[in-house]
C-alpha cells in the first residue's frame, strides 16, 4: 500500500472494546473519528433486533471506553442494534444520537471531512463500517467484517502529515 496516496490521516485498527487506547491518541488536536459495527445482535427473522445481553454488555463498555474521549458526535443508523450500541456513550457523554443513512455515504462522509477538531463516534454495520473508514482514506484498506466478528474499531485520525499505522488494545 502506497501511504502518500492516504491523504490527511492517521489509522489505528483495535480488535476489543475492553481495554483503553494509549496517551498519543488522547493528546491529537486534530479530528478523531472513532469507527465500529453494532454489539452482537439477536439471531432472529426480525430485520432489526435488538442487542443481546452479551451486545449490552458491550455498548456498556464502549460507553466507558469512550468517556475520557471528549466526544463531540455520535452517529447511528436508524436501526435498534447500532442505536442501542451508541446509547451507552450518548448517555454518559450527554451527547445526542444523530442519525446517519447509509444509501447516502458519500454525503455523511464530506461532512466528517469538513469537520475541525471533533471526536466522532460513528455506529454502524459489518458492510458501512470499513466503507466509511475506505472512503475516508480514499482506498480499499478495510474489508467487510465477518457476521460473527464484534468488537472491532476503526479510529481515523485527519491531520496534515499523513502516517499509517495498525494497533491492538
Amino acid at each position: 500500500m502506497n501511504i502518500r496516496r492516504i491523504p490527511f490521516v492517521i489509522v489505528i485498527l483495535l480488535m476489543a472494546f475492553s481495554c483503553s487506547t494509549t496517551n498519543e491518541l488522547s493528546s491529537f488536536d486534530g479530528t478523531t473519528i472513532y469507527l465500529i459495527r453494532h454489539a452482537e445482535k439477536i439471531t432472529t427473522t426480525d430485520p432489526d433486533p435488538s442487542l443481546t445481553s452479551k451486545g449490552q454488555e458491550r455498548a456498556e463498555n464502549l460507553g466507558k471506553m469512550m468517556a475520557g474521549k471528549n466526544l463531540t458526535h455520535i452517529y447511528s443508523t436508524d436501526f435498534k442494534r447500532t442505536r442501542e450500541t451508541a446509547t451507552p456513550a450518548s448517555r454518559s457523554q450527554k451527547i445526542p444520537i444523530s442519525l446517519y443513512d447509509v444509501r447516502e455515504l458519500d454525503e455523511f462522509v464530506m461532512k466528517l471531512k469538513e469537520m475541525k477538531s471533533a471526536n466522532v463516534l460513528i455506529v454502524g454495520h459489518s458492510n458501512s463500517t470499513p466503507t466509511v473508514a475506505n472512503m475516508l482514506l480514499g482506498d480499499s484498506q478495510f474489508k467487510q467484517f465477518r457476521e460473527d466478528e464484534y468488537g472491532g474499531m476503526i479510529i481515523v485520525q485527519m491531520k496534515s502529515k499523513p502516517e499509517f499505522r495498525l494497533s491492538q488494545y
